[in-house]
């Protein structure tokens, strides 16, 4: 008696083993899908008409925005996405695959060709721009999600230089299977001699 009860209990103990685990397999499965959908998504209205690939940072880090609202005060469901852990992705490329538009670049290598600095050697703006913005680079944070997963908080960067850049919190929402940018705002912030017509609007994305 004591023998069945064991094989009993132990094939209990395995079923909500396996069950937990194919249901935690499930559940990375999905975030890392969407991720992958609301990374490209976002890249897709940054990146515009260009078709030069863009640098993106390997690493994406949890959001650590200042202050307890993320600079999203007077949305109150934002501010509890932001909350939301997300673990941090230690190689974008995984997730979001091969892409001949997106050349990763890890951080601790990367240095800035800025714009400002070639333009004071004598270089003509528009040039200046172009290679500052070839050698930018685009950060990301991992993305926090609402629980039913149609609604993206992450935050990202632009750097171009020491006094060239712009980032902030975005928020992407699905619609009708699709992520777009909701036009809710948060914080936002830009480097405060970006000018250059704003980088000649970031190389004319």
């Amino acid at each position: 008696m004591k023998t069945a009860r064991l094989i009993a209990y132990v094939v209990i103990s395995t079923a909500v083993s396996l069950g937990t685990t194919a249901s935690v397999t499930a559940q990375d499965a999905t975030t890392s899908t969407d991720a992958a959908a609301v990374y490209k998504a976002f890249l897709h209205h940054w990146m515009g008409k260009s078709h030069d690939p863009v640098n993106v940072a390997r690493v994406a880090e949890p959001m650590h925005p200042e202050g307890d609202d993320g600079g999203c005060g007077g949305h109150p469901d934002i501010e509890a996405i932001i909350k939301r852990p997300a673990e941090r992705i230690d190689d974008l490329s995984k997730v979001l695959g091969p892409d001949p538009s997106i050349h990763y670049v890890d951080r601790s290598t990367w240095h800035p060709t800025d714009p400002q600095r070639l333009i004071g050697q004598g270089k003509p703006v528009k040039d200046a721009v172009k290679a500052g913005m070839s050698a930018a680079l685009l950060t990301f944070s991992a993305i926090a999600f609402n629980e039913r997963h149609d609604v993206a908080v992450f935050s990202y960067g632009f750097v171009c230089g020491g006094l060239c850049g712009t980032g902030g919190i975005t928020i992407m929402r699905k619609k009708g299977g699709a992520w777009e940018p909701d036009p809710r705002e948060c914080s936002i912030w830009v480097s405060e001699s970006m000018s250059s017509d704003r980088q000649l609007r970031i190389a004319q994305r």
